[in-house]
């Protein structure tokens, strides 16, 4: 059995990073291969993603006051993520705490995978080789789901990406921009393929989710707070139609106490994915929110924010599916609440994402075995 060494974004408190860096070990393990995690560390010096004093001052005291509260919220939380990734990961025997440790010292393996993730986002990882696979000699190497999380690189990252880019024996990438970026880089036909969360099916998540304890219907908030809290007051419009209560996910200490909503501050990836595959309607400023609430069917809408390098991805999808009309722009008219908005017909939606989900595990499997 060949193996397989992944980098991507896997370390970090959020759900979508977590998921998709399961998806990916996972879609590459049932193509019959050995799949690993290399346990590279972002960000790290490298990348200088420095917050300022305000910023750690702030984040600690809300972490210190989640944990005043009953079930001491913030400790719950890292330790569900942590009860995930150590269940469910499959990690490298070495961990790589800089560019240098994982330069100088890499892990063997058959084939070498970088992605998915916004692993070259330039804001992000700063150029970084170790997510193009720099450290890597005579040995295959491709990307799946690889994504720059913008619509052109920096003049100054050019010359570089160019170079790492020329290496890769096969590029999959999440957004057509990304295509387009390869292209003008090295003259390289890029693919697009679905993020790796949806090479997962309903069942093959509802096997690693945890049910909430929720007895009533409600509707389901995830995303960054958009201007003038939209998606809150948007979610208090659905439930004047239907009476079901609003659960939000994640929040500051102080909305414990929020008694038009229920704050939910300690879920895990297992106890995020739970509530997504038990609402009835789901609100989601973020790419995996749509990705999910697609695949566990059920009715949505994608919130954007009206500027291109957030909405692309969500865009992208929704008319890969057809779904464009469960958009909505934060700011915008809030939209009727009739049986057609509480009720999606899936079943066009899910042939399209059989055919995609097809498609792109036909390129990963070929770029593995070539």
């Amino acid at each position: 059995m060949k193996s397989v060494g992944i980098i991507t974004v896997h370390d970090i408190y959020n759900y979508g990073s977590i998921l998709q860096a399961y998806a990916t070990q996972k879609a590459i393990a049932d193509l019959g291969y050995k799949a690993e995690i290399i346990d590279y560390k972002y960000p790290n010096p490298f990348h200088q993603q420095q917050q300022s004093l305000k910023s750690k001052a702030l984040a600690k005291a809300n972490a210190f006051l989640k944990d005043l509260l009953p079930g001491k919220k913030y400790s719950t939380y890292v330790n569900n993520y942590k009860t995930f990734t150590t269940k469910h990961y499959q990690l490298s025997k070495s961990s790589y705490p800089t560019v240098d440790s994982l330069m100088d010292n890499p892990p063997e393996y058959d084939i070498y995978l970088a992605g998915s993730d916004q692993i070259w986002r330039p804001e992000f990882v700063k150029g970084d080789p170790c997510f193009f696979l720099d450290f890597v000699k005579g040995k295959k190497k491709i990307a799946y789901a690889s994504s720059f999380g913008c619509t052109s690189v920096p003049e100054k990252y050019k010359k570089s990406y160019a170079k790492f880019l020329k290496n890769f024996s096969a590029i999959g990438v999440r957004e057509y921009a990304g295509t387009e970026i390869i292209k003008e880089l090295t003259s390289i036909d890029a693919k697009v393929v679905l993020d790796p969360t949806l090479l997962l099916n309903k069942n093959d998540w509802m096997n690693v989710m945890k049910a909430p304890k929720v007895d009533s219907p409600y509707i389901l908030c995830y995303g960054i707070s958009s201007k003038d809290r939209y998606l809150e007051k948007l979610a208090l419009h659905i439930q004047q139609k239907t009476g079901y209560k609003i659960i939000r996910i994640n929040g500051k200490f102080y909305d414990y106490f929020n008694s038009n909503m229920k704050y939910i501050l300690d879920a895990g990836p297992a106890e995020w994915l739970g509530f997504f595959a038990n609402a009835a309607v789901i609100l989601g400023q973020s790419f995996h929110a749509t990705a999910f609430a697609v695949n566990f069917e059920k009715p949505f809408l994608s919130i954007l924010r009206g500027k291109e390098n957030h909405d692309s991805r969500q865009k992208q999808l929704l008319e890969i599916l057809k779904l464009q009309h469960r958009s909505i722009v934060a700011g915008e008219r809030f939209p009727d609440i009739n049986n057609s908005f509480l009720k999606i017909d899936y079943s066009h939606v899910n042939e399209i994402l059989k055919k995609e989900r097809k498609s792109s595990l036909k390129f990963l499997a070929t770029a593995l075995n070539q």
